[in-house]
């Protein structure tokens, strides 16, 4: 499936054949039908049930630019204060004492 998100580039949905084949091997492989068209939903959702217990969701949340609709839903519906500042760690101050400049401070540290 990563092969496939590599192919997609950050694009919303992409008929290329290689990506599509990658996605399809998952999908043949549970007994689910083939897809024609690949899109970046689709391949979110397969990602969250292939690797349920992976403990991938957030990152791929991130990395999809997800982060902030799925999990601010989520706190809501379910009474909880969500805040985008903290969705990445924190930097070691290590690492910015040996690079002065090279390194910002994430966003709520």
């Amino acid at each position: 499936m990563l092969y496939a998100e590599a192919i997609l580039a950050g694009g919303d949905s992409t008929t290329d054949p290689r990506a599509i084949d990658a996605f399809n091997q998952v999908r043949l492989r549970a007994g689910l039908e083939e897809v024609v068209n690949l899109t970046k939903q689709q391949l979110l959702e397969e990602r969250r049930m292939e690797f349920v217990y992976e403990n991938q969701r957030l990152y791929d949340l991130i990395r999809f630019g997800e982060a902030d609709n799925i999990l601010g839903a989520h706190s809501n519906a379910n009474g909880f204060l969500y805040t985008s500042d903290k969705i990445y760690l924190p930097i070691p101050q290590r690492e910015l004492d040996n690079l002065p400049g090279v390194y910002k401070q994430n966003n709520g540290y």
